[in-house]
């Protein structure tokens, strides 16, 4: 489908209809800048959630297309941003475990040219791949880990471990995290965060659903 159509499919009464249903799902659209979504043409809620709509199409078309067609394994509860980046020389060697989420401009590699090498990289189950952190050709990273954003990982990573820096190295051990590596006391500082800054409290709320 052309960008023009998905555009036009975003903008018409049922993807309204998908877009409230999915607010009412994530607890906002008791906020009063979401009332009246349908009527307020101008309001600047409208134009953000419309273009939050958009990414999302936009994310999924390109997991469906890493799994479809290029034939990575990355499991269906994947999340990533719509910068981070996948080998496509060796496409088939991605292994990315269920609920991990993979940041903005996060890289995975599966080959090197230099050595000859295509290899396979595995990252494991509730992982979070920081922001522009590079995962280098053959590595495999265990569950439940956090990579720090901006790490350069050369070697395996434990499961349950916090790395960080180039080259990565063990920060932490014995972490426990949920799914897409978020710390299990998370929510109550989100919770925190909200009640006592007001600037806080109308962002879109993080709170596992």
């Amino acid at each position: 489908m052309q960008a023009s159509a998905i555009v036009r499919v975003l903008f018409n009464e049922n993807a309204r209809k998908l877009m409230v249903a999915g607010l009412h799902l994530r607890g906002l659209w008791d906020k009063p800048q979401l009332q009246g979504i349908s009527r307020q043409k101008g309001d600047p809620w409208v134009s953000i959630l419309r273009l939050s709509a958009l990414r999302n199409v936009l994310t999924k078309a390109r997991l469906r297309f890493f799994r479809g067609v290029m034939k990575m394994d990355i499991h269906p509860t994947v999340e990533m941003s719509l910068s981070a980046k996948m080998d496509m020389t060796f496409p088939k060697g991605v292994h990315i475990g269920e609920c991990t989420y993979v940041a903005f401009n996060a890289r995975i590699l599966t080959h090197d040219r230099t050595r000859g090498l295509y290899v396979h990289t595995h990252v494991g189950k509730n992982c979070f791949l920081g922001g522009e952190s590079l995962i280098m050709p053959g590595v495999t990273i265990g569950d439940n880990c956090v990579i720090g954003a901006g790490s350069v990982v050369t070697r395996d990573v434990p499961a349950r471990s916090i790395v960080a820096g180039n080259p990565a190295q063990i920060i932490r051990e014995g972490i426990e995290v949920g799914p897409y590596g978020r710390f299990l006391d998370a929510d109550e500082t989100e919770r925190q965060i909200r009640d006592t800054d007001p600037s806080a409290a109308d962002l879109p709320s993080r709170l596992a659903r």
